[in-house]
């Protein structure tokens, strides 16, 4: 019966991971940091939340957070930040809120997977990268 439980267990954490949208993390000995969206799916002109996550063990002051995504020929469609943040020991989160662009031919994005980077610096050097991959659809 234990392992019954156990075995429950795990597919509720592997199942609520994968739900809660793409996640990447990229971590070293001091600074772990991920991104994570609030869906896997977007439609054009759906507003999507992005989330970076970085846990660190020292207060950092004026770390910049920022990123692109969704590539077409024209360029990167989707930009967050910069944000400059002041980082606390432990987890500390950035939202950002953008808005998938509504007009496919005007920025050459298709229907398809495309990355999100994000990118984290301190004192002008980036010190992380991490990126997921989402999905547009009509």
């Amino acid at each position: 019966m234990k392992h019954k439980k156990g075995y429950i267990i795990t597919l509720v954490i592997i199942f609520t991971v994968l739900a809660a949208g793409c996640l990447s993390s990229n971590s070293s000995d001091e600074l772990s940091v991920s991104l994570s969206a609030d869906k896997d799916t977007y439609s054009f002109g759906e507003f999507m939340l992005l989330q970076v996550t970085i846990q660190t063990p020292d207060k950092m002051e004026n770390v910049t957070v920022n990123g692109d995504g969704l590539v077409s020929s024209k360029g990167p469609q989707l930009r967050m930040g910069p944000r400059t943040v002041d980082l606390l020991p432990g987890t500390n989160i950035v939202n950002f809120t953008e808005r998938v662009p509504s007009c496919s031919p005007c920025t050459k994005l298709d229907e398809g997977s495309y990355n999100i980077t994000a990118s984290v610096s301190y004192k002008k050097e980036v010190i992380a990268e991490v990126s997921c991959t989402v999905t547009l659809t009509a």
